[in-house]
């Protein structure tokens, strides 16, 4: 929400939007993840700063301004004091008998992820032997309004995450490094590792500009034991739209003398997609020049997301529309039977789910049971006084050895081809890990444009909050949304 807009008289929707995120709104969490919670832990010290970045004309802070949570965002949570400018980052990164001190940035969903990263910021300090790498951590929400607006104060980190949904938007503001020049003057650098998928979702106008540790599909995750006391049959591989309705319906009920619902779903444009693809529709056209909302497969799979809530009544309301962690919480808390998103939830869900639980793939549409793709990674700071420092760091952390801690640890799919082994253990849930392998043979890319962000408050305010929040008919209030997407598709394409 732009600071004019939000001067003006709010309306219900925004009333719930702001009241259900407490001090803020929250921004479209995608996958790779999906958007977070506020972290809790800190770095040891404040982090020093980096010079300023080069400023290309009018492109270092998106359309809303930077101080300002996004509109589709998680509750804006209070920052950790690692990700507060402090006094120490109004100078360069130290250098004292050769060791250099660099930031990375990044952003967190619990305090087994928060815990997780800063002991592999340990590793790759030990490893690359001249560096001392800072985590910094904030909320997936804060971190994408922090990013533009650190860089337009000259406190960006050194290293600093991307995820694939974002990078036209990002690396066209000159926020990130370019990693091809360095690549090619790595002779023991091996990109063929990565999988190609998540190697172009990090490319923009044929530039590099992170590495990826982790990609993946949607899967659907139940919760077995709500299943067994219901008396209802778990999914089979080849379910359909229908087999999940009934599923779905059929859990909706009260079970020890608690009101369950069979799905949790929440208000993000991201949920919709996965059915959108599985009806045979999409949200643009090849080249992202069109919009394709109004194609008649893409309003059934936004309709059939969002009968769910209102005409089968087997999704909770959203009660809480700032909060995009809700879905899982309700599932953790087993307030719901099953649950959407990807790989990179094992690590919270084996720490946090209490009730058996596993893996499913998604049910099939028109179209087949088709998941999008996306992931995320790690880039350099376009600020950084040590580009080849950070190139060490970043060349760690997306090794086959961290990256192997990564699958092992749950955090996500590993990006290189190499780690995807260590990904699978046989003693721990789920059962049915090698759903993510037979998801992704189906899935598609989620496709974006420079003005994505844009695009997701746009959507979040016109189109996802009427017809998820508030009840209002699919095909008109897309009718409505469209030419203010269209617009924005528009602005994108001249960017690119």
């Amino acid at each position: 929400m732009s600071s004019r807009l939000a001067l003006m008289r709010l309306s219900r929707r925004d009333m719930l939007r702001l009241l259900g995120a407490g001090a803020g709104v929250t921004l479209l969490a995608a996958c790779c993840q999906s958007a977070q919670p506020q972290p809790t832990s800190k770095p040891a010290e404040a982090p020093a700063k980096p010079t300023e970045p080069a400023k290309p004309a009018a492109t270092t802070a998106p359309a809303a301004p930077a101080a300002q949570p996004a509109a589709t965002t998680a509750p804006a949570a209070k920052p950790t004091e690692a990700a507060k400018p402090a006094a120490a980052a109004q100078q360069a990164p130290a250098k004292t008998g050769g060791t250099v001190s660099l930031r990375w940035f990044f952003w967190t969903g619990s305090e087994e992820e928060s815990q997780f990263w800063q002991g592999l910021a340990a590793d790759a300090a030990k490893a690359v032997g001249n560096v001392d790498v800072k985590f910094e951590t904030d909320s997936f929400a804060n971190f994408w309004t922090k990013l533009p607006a650190d860089a337009a104060s000259g406190t960006v980190a050194d290293l600093i995450g991307l995820q694939s949904l974002r990078t036209g938007g990002y690396a066209s503001r000159n926020l990130y490094l370019p990693l091809d020049d360095l690549i090619k003057d790595d002779k023991s650098f091996d990109l063929s590792d990565f999988d190609k998928t998540i190697v172009d979702g990090l490319s923009y106008k044929g530039k590099l500009y992170a590495l990826s540790y982790d990609f993946g599909p949607n899967i659907v995750y139940v919760d077995k034991t709500l299943f067994q006391k219901a008396g209802v049959a778990l999914p089979k591989p080849d379910w359909t739209w229908d087999d999940f309705v009934e599923t779905a319906k059929a859990l909706s009920k009260d079970i020890d003398s608690q009101p369950v619902r069979g799905v949790s779903f929440i208000n993000q444009f991201d949920r919709m997609v996965n059915f959108i693809f599985s009806a045979g529709g999409d949200y643009a056209n090849a080249d992202f020049t069109k919009s394709n909302l109004s194609a008649p497969e893409t309003i059934e799979g936004i309709q059939y997301y969002v009968d769910l809530f209102w005409k089968h009544k087997a999704a909770a309301q959203i009660t809480d529309p700032g909060n995009t962690n809700a879905d899982r919480d309700q599932i953790q808390a087993g307030r719901a039977a099953m649950y959407i998103s990807g790989p990179w939830q094992f690590i919270n869900m084996r720490s946090k789910m209490k009730n058996d639980w596993d893996i499913a793939p998604l049910p099939k549409g028109k179209a087949g049971a088709v998941s999008w793709v996306a992931g995320s990674g790690f880039g350099i700071s376009t600020a950084t006084k040590y580009p080849k420092e950070s190139w060490e760091v970043v060349k760690y952390l997306t090794s086959t050895e961290a990256l192997k801690k990564v699958a092992s640890a749950g955090r996500g799919y590993p990006g290189r081809k190499s780690a995807v082994e260590a990904f699978y253990k046989k003693d721990a849930l789920p059962q049915h890990q090698d759903v993510i392998g037979e998801q992704l043979k189906t899935a598609k890319p989620y496709r974006t444009n420079p003005t994505w962000q844009e695009i997701t408050q746009q959507l979040q305010s016109s189109l996802i909050d009427p017809i998820t929040v508030e009840g209002k008919p699919v095909a008109d209030t897309i009718k409505a949304a469209e030419p203010g997407y269209q617009s924005l598709i528009d602005r994108g394409t001249k960017q690119a």
